[in-house]
C-alpha cells in the first residue's frame, strides 16, 4: 500500500531542541561528505533526557542517540542483569519490564558488555566490569569500562581490582569476582549469589558479616562449610564461595575448617572513591578529546561517552544494506567525537546492539529481533506522574488522496515527559486552518487519521478530550491522485512457497509522497508461478520463475518484477576443491583434510577442519576459506558435523559492494547430533552477487575450544 511520508521531525515545544537536532544532523552529514542531509528527531523522554533518531545517507547509517544531562536531578543511570544474575541472559525489553517500577521508570536503555553466549561454559558471564548500585558483581580484569562514581561523575577507565583473602592464618592473593576464567597461579576466585553459577570442583562457603562486596573495602566472615569436589553448590544470600584454579591453592582451601575467620580486602585502581554503577566495554574510542580507536570491520555498534554537560549513548544499526551498514571502530570514534564526547568507549555490538525508549525498541537489531543479552545500562526517571500536559504526533506532515488513512503514533505525557496511558477514543482531531477551494473533513479512529474533500491543505489539531491543553498538530495535504508511482522493492525475490510484499509509493508533481487506500491500487501479474494474494502481497508457487507486475492508481502506474529462487549446488567437495585455512589471531592453528563416507547409501565428500583455538583470554576463530560465488542468493545451506566438542558455527559472506556479513549457522552444534543440514537466510536486500568467503568456528573469551568440524555439500537458493 502507499505508505506515509517518512517524516521524523515531530512537533517541538522547545524550539531550541529542534534547532540543535537539525544543526547536529547537518554537521554530521557535511563532515561525512553526505550529499543529502540526514533527518533528526529529538524527543524528550524525561527531565534532561532526549532521544534522537538520525539518518546519515553517507553510510547509510541509522543512529539512535540518548543524551542525559549530568545535572538532571530526577534521572539516574543503573546497570541491570539478564534475569537478575550473571548466569542468565534476557532480551532488553524483558529486563526493562522486570526492572521498571512506578517510582523508578525506565525511559531509555541499551545493551551493555560483551558476554558468553548461552551454550558456552558459564553462560551470561560478562567480559569486563559490572557494578550495580554499589555492589561489585564482576571485576574489571584490566579491560575498559564506563563508571559512575558516588558523586555521579562519569569516567572511562581501564581499571584493575586487586586485594587479599585471609583464611585463618593463610593469606592468598585475590584473582577475580564471578569471573571463572580469571586469576593467575596462586590466586583465589570469589563467587556470590548474583553470579548464579553452581561450582562442582569443591569450594569454601563463607558467611559475610557486612556484604555485599564493593569496589573497595574490607569484609569479615567465617567459613560456614567446606564443599568437597564433585558436589554442586551455588552461593546463597550473604555468602561468598572461594575457589582456585591453582591446584595447590585449591587443595589447601579444602583443608580449612568450619568456623575459621575470613577477611577479604579489595581496592580498584585508579579509583579513590566508591563506584556505584559500571559496565564493561572495549576498546576506548575517545580519550581527553582525542580519537584513539583503530580501523576495523563494520558491524552494528553500541557506545557510550560523555563531556562536561552530558552522557551520550549511541547505537548504530548494521548488516542491513539500504538501511544501515554499521561502522568500524574508527568511524564510531569519529561519530562520538562529533557528537561532543571528550571520552567514549565501545560496548558490545553485532546482534546485541539494541536501543529502547518510550516502551519500545527504536532501532533494528541485525538478527531481525532483539537478542538475549547479559546486562544493560538503563536510564531511570524518578519524576512523579502528573496529568496529561503534552501530546506528540508522528509524522507531523503527510499527503493523501481522499479516503486514505494515515497511521499516527500519538504519545501523551505529563509535564515531566512521563508516558501516560490514554484510551485512543479520548483523542479527537479538528481542522484549525485550511487552504483550497473545496472544504476538507478529517476523522480519527484508533490512531488512524482520514481525510475527505479537497483538494487542499489543512492544519489538524489533535487533543485529549478531557485535557484539551495537551495537544499536537499535523499538516496534511489532500490531492486528487498521484502523478507518479514507485514499487518498493521493484524486484521482489522470494524463496519457493514464501510470500512477500511490494509497497507502492505515490508522489505529487512536487515530489511529495502521498498516502492512498490499499484497496484503490489495481494489480496485474504477467506470467505463471507467482500468485497475487491481494494488496501487494505475492506468493511463489514454483521454483525459478520470473513474472512482471504492474500497479495502477488513477492515471499513474509502475512496473516491477517478482522472481523465485531455485536450488543450486555450490560445492560438493569432490575433485580436489580449493580450500585453505585462516586463523584469528595468528596463534589459532588448524589442519584441513578431504574425506568421504557413506550416508544413507550415498557417498558424500566433505572437508574436515581440525582446530585448536589456543588461549582462552579473547575471542578467536578458525576459518575454512572457500570464496565460492553464490550469485543472487537468498539463502544457503551446508551439511555439517561437530566432532569432539560443541561448536559455534558461523559464515562470512560479502556482497557486491564488498561489505562483509557474519551469519550464525548454528549456535550449538553438538557432536551427539551427527550430520545436520544447517540453513541460513541471507540479509534482506543484500546486493548480489554474493560470495561465501568462509565457514568458521568461533569461541569467546573464557571458553576452551579445540575439536573438528566437518563441512560437506553447500547449496544455495539462487534467483536467476
Amino acid at each position: 500500500m502507499i505508505k506515509a511520508m517518512r517524516a521524523r521531525v515531530p512537533q517541538y515545544r522547545d524550539r531550541l531542541s529542534h534547532i540543535r537536532a537539525w544543526a547536529l544532523c547537518m554537521f554530521i552529514a557535511l563532515a561525512a561528505g553526505a550529499a543529502v542531509p540526514c533527518l533528526a528527531a529529538a524527543l524528550p523522554v524525561a527531565p534532561g533526557v532526549t532521544v534522537e533518531e538520525i539518518r546519515d545517507e553517507a553510510g547509510p547509517w541509522e543512529l539512535r542517540v540518548v543524551r542525559i544531562a549530568r545535572n538532571a536531578e530526577q534521572v539516574e543511570m543503573v546497570t541491570a542483569l539478564g534475569r537478575g544474575t550473571l548466569s542468565g541472559v534476557e532480551s532488553l525489553s524483558r529486563i526493562i519490564q522486570r526492572e521498571s517500577t512506578d517510582d523508578a521508570r525506565v525511559v531509555a536503555a541499551v545493551n551493555a558488555d560483551f558476554f558468553r553466549m548461552a551454550h558456552r561454559p558459564f553462560p551470561g558471564g560478562v567480559s569486563g566490569v559490572c557494578v550495580r548500585n554499589g555492589e561489585l558483581i564482576a571485576t574489571p580484569r584490566g579491560r575498559a569500562g564506563f563508571y559512575l562514581t558516588a558523586d555521579g561523575s562519569p569516567r572511562i577507565e581501564i581499571a584493575q581490582t586487586s586485594g587479599e583473602v585471609s583464611i585463618g592464618e593463610k593469606t592468598v592473593e585475590f584473582g577475580g569476582l564471578n569471573m571463572p576464567d580469571q586469576g593467575a597461579d596462586g590466586t583465589v576466585q570469589l563467587f556470590t549469589e548474583v553470579g548464579g553459577w553452581e561450582l562442582v570442583g569443591g569450594c569454601l562457603v563463607v558467611a559475610l558479616e557486612n556484604g555485599p562486596l564493593r569496589s573497595e573495602g574490607s569484609w569479615r566472615g567465617e567459613v560456614r562449610e567446606v564443599i568437597p569436589p564433585k558436589t554442586e553448590r551455588a552461593a546463597e544470600t550473604g555468602e561468598v564461595l572461594i575457589a582456585s584454579r591453582d591446584l595447590r591453592v585449591h587443595e589447601a582451601l579444602l583443608r580449612a575448617r568450619p568456623g575459621e575467620p575470613v577477611e577479604i580486602t579489595l581496592q580498584t585502581e585508579p579509583f579513590s572513591e566508591p563506584i556505584m554503577q559500571a559496565i564493561g566495554g572495549n576498546p576506548v574510542l575517545v580519550r581527553d578529546g582525542e580519537i584513539v580507536a583503530a580501523d576495523q570491520v563494520r558491524h552494528p555498534r553500541t557506545a557510550i561517552g560523555f563531556n562536561v554537560d552530558e552522557v551520550i549513548i549511541v547505537t548504530v544499526d548494521g548488516r542491513q544494506p539500504g538501511w544501515s551498514v554499521g561502522m568500524n571502530l574508527k568511524e564510531l570514534a569519529e561519530l562520538m567525537h562529533r557528537l561532543g564526547c571528550t571520552d567514549a568507549v565501545n560496548l558490545d555490538g553485532g546482534g546485541s546492539t539494541t536501543a529502547w525508549a518510550r516502551d519500545r525498541i527504536i532501532n533494528r537489531p541485525s538478527d531481525g529481533g532483539a537478542r538475549s543479552i547479559a546486562n544493560s545500562l538503563m536510564v531511570v526517571s524518578r519524576a512523579p506522574l502528573g496529568p496529561p500536559a503534552l501530546l506528540q504526533v508522528l509524522p507531523n506532515a503527510a499527503a493523501l488522496v481522499p479516503g486514505a488513512e494515515i497511521p499516527l503514533r500519538i504519545e501523551v505525557t505529563d509535564r515531566w515527559h512521563n508516558l501516560l496511558e490514554v484510551a485512543p477514543d479520548t483523542i479527537d482531531a479538528e481542522i484549525v486552518a485550511q487552504e483550497g477551494e473545496a472544504p476538507l473533513e478529517v476523522g480519527l479512529v484508533d490512531g488512524r487519521l482520514s481525510a475527505s474533500g479537497g483538494p487542499g491543505r489543512a492544519t489538524v489539531r489533535l487533543f485529549c478530550r478531557e485535557t484539551p491543553e495537551a495537544a499536537g498538530r499535523i499538516e496534511i495535504e489532500v490531492v486528487a491522485e498521484p502523478t507518479k508511482l514507485e514499487l518498493h522493492p521493484a524486484d521482489l525475490r522470494l524463496l519457493p512457497g514464501a510470500t512477500g510484499e511490494v509497497s507502492v509509493r505515490g508522489y505529487a508533481e512536487d515530489a511529495t509522497e502521498i498516502n492512498a487506500p490499499a484497496e484503490a491500487i489495481r494489480w496485474r501479474v504477467e506470467g505463471e508461478g507467482i500468485e497475487h494474494l491481494g494488496e501487494g502481497v505475492f506468493r511463489a508457487r514454483d521454483e525459478g520463475v520470473h513474472v512482471g507486475i504492474t500497479a495502477t492508481l488513477g492515471g499513474a502506474e509502475a512496473e516491477g518484477t517478482v522472481r523465485s529462487a531455485q536450488e543450486t549446488i555450490i560445492e560438493d567437495f569432490g575433485n580436489e576443491p580449493t580450500v585453505r585455512f585462516r586463523g584469528i589471531p595468528a596463534s589459532v592453528s588448524a589442519e584441513l583434510e578431504m574425506h568421504a563416507e557413506q550416508i544413507h547409501g550415498r557417498e558424500i565428500n566433505f572437508c574436515r577442519m581440525t582446530y585448536d583455538l589456543g588461549e582462552e583470554t579473547r575471542t578467536r576463530a578458525a576459518y575454512m576459506v572457500l570464496n565460492r560465488n553464490l550469485g543472487e542468493a537468498l539463502s544457503l545451506s551446508l551439511r555439517a558435523r561437530a566432532r569432539d566438542r560443541t561448536a559455534w558455527v558461523r559464515l562470512m559472506v560479502t556482497d557486491a559492494t564488498g561489505a562483509s556479513h557474519m551469519l550464525t549457522a548454528a549456535s550449538t552444534l553438538s557432536p551427539d547430533a551427527g550430520w545436520r543440514r544447517l540453513e541460513v537466510r541471507l540479509p534482506r536486500d543484500i546486493p548480489g552477487p554474493v560470495v561465501l568467503q568462509s565457514v568458521y568456528v568461533v569461541s569467546t573469551a573464557g571458553a576452551e575450544a579445540s575439536g573438528a568440524l566437518d563441512v560437506g555439500e553447500i547449496r544455495a537458493m539462487v534467483v536467476e
